[in-house]
């Protein structure tokens, strides 16, 4: 059994080794947080430019597929630090190289060149990219949602009025089952315009039942910029469709539609009676374009009949 005094001594021993583990477990925290620091500022600056782009680029074409991955994730990281004007070259090469990887044999690959390519500045994609439209088009149909969803905004800054070979694909697109993806499908076709009379059946329908707001905009606002002529067999149902927009709950879908409706002109001129209505909109915006329309088609002549 201990003395009072062998206990007396043992105590401030017990007392230091606790002092010492303490301090030890103090120094362990202390090197993680700046092991961790070190590692985000590693991480943070580790974003690829001038040579680093370059060999990012190189990397895409590496046979080895994670190599390839890193490569995209890095330039997706660059995107970050290639926007002002003086890398404007360099971010059109890091671009054009990711939406080529959208076509990757392998799908993580393509699903980082997606995410990398959803990094950019939704207007990156410029004429100099207009090569990459085949590939964007077979990209929309790809199993992986991010692989979509950067084909299909690309598309919608890159087609044209010769982009017709985009239509089937975009078509399509309006039933896929991510709205992102639908309602850039629906801009691309209106931005399209005519040339993309084979899917105004497809649009109408997706104005009168798509469940998102946006799809629904969208797809009344390319119905106008497609116009009544390309529109042609169609026009009783897309004025009719467009009439029932003007009730729609959402504020765009009703402005969109009133829009469109006096885009297409006298061939709408069934629309006057619910364009008088919607001149009595509780929004002052849907009024405003509503009452617009309104004239173009009051004071238009009716369409010749056929």
């Amino acid at each position: 059994m201990m003395s009072g005094d062998e206990a007396g001594q043992s105590m401030p021993r017990q007392r230091r080794l606790y002092v010492l583990a303490a301090l030890g477990l103090l120094a362990i925290v202390i090197l993680a947080i700046l092991a961790s620091r070190s590692y985000l500022l590693r991480f943070w600056n580790s974003a690829p430019q001038g040579s680093d782009v370059n060999t990012s680029l190189a990397n895409l074409r590496d046979p080895n597929p994670d190599v390839r991955r890193r490569a995209a994730l890095a330039l997706g990281e660059a995107s970050l630090t290639l926007h002002d004007t003086a890398n404007t070259a360099e971010r059109g090469r890091a671009l054009t190289a990711l939406l080529a990887t959208l076509n990757d044999p392998d799908p993580f690959v393509r699903k980082v060149a997606a995410t990398s390519v959803l990094m950019f500045p939704r207007d990156a994609a410029t004429a100099e990219h207009a090569s990459a439209v085949t590939g964007l088009v077979q990209a929309l149909s790809d199993p992986e949602p991010a692989v979509r969803k950067a084909a299909v905004q690309t598309l919608a800054h890159l087609v044209g009025a010769s982009a017709g070979d985009a239509v089937a694909a975009l078509t399509a697109a309006l039933k896929d089952k991510e709205d992102f993806v639908r309602e850039y499908a629906a801009r691309s076709l209106g931005k399209i315009g005519p040339a993309a009379k084979d899917a105004v059946p497809p649009l109408i329908q997706t104005l009168k039942t798509d469940e998102e707001r946006d799809v629904r905009e969208h797809a009344a606002k390319s119905l106008g910029l497609i116009g009544a002529e390309a529109i042609g067999p169609h026009l009783t149902d897309a004025v009719q469709a467009l009439i029932g927009g003007l009730k729609d709950e959402e504020r765009d879908v009703r402005e969109n539609s009133a829009r469109s409706l006096g885009q297409l002109g006298p061939v709408a001129r069934a629309a006057i009676p619910a364009l008088r209505e919607a001149v009595k909109d509780k929004d002052k915006e849907v009024r405003a374009i509503a009452a617009e329309s309104l004239r173009q088609l009051e004071t238009s002549n009716p369409a010749p009949k056929k």
